[in-house]
């Protein structure tokens, strides 16, 4: 059965988190590897950052992380296909 975006969210951020908090840098490099075929897997994952009450400056990081591990013809391609 496939997984929901959400289910794959909540998947990724326990893989990448622990007692000792968020591994963004792997996160993130994760997020941009899946973020063409799963977009709206990424949206999920700062949804549940929202509901596991993660910091705001947790979802900064996330949000800055990703964007440097997206290659610019990604970022370009993802932008065009949501408009």
């Amino acid at each position: 059965m496939p997984q929901d975006d959400k289910t794959r969210a909540n998947a990724l951020i326990d893989q990448y988190s622990d007692s000792g908090g968020l591994n963004v840098e792997a996160l993130c490099d994760k997020l941009s590897q899946i973020v063409m075929q799963w977009t709206y897997t990424v949206l999920e994952v700062f949804n549940i950052l929202t509901e596991r009450q993660f910091t705001q400056a947790a979802h900064e990081q996330v949000a800055i992380d990703l964007i440097r591990c997206i290659n610019r013809a990604n970022l370009i391609q993802l932008v065009q296909s949501r408009q």
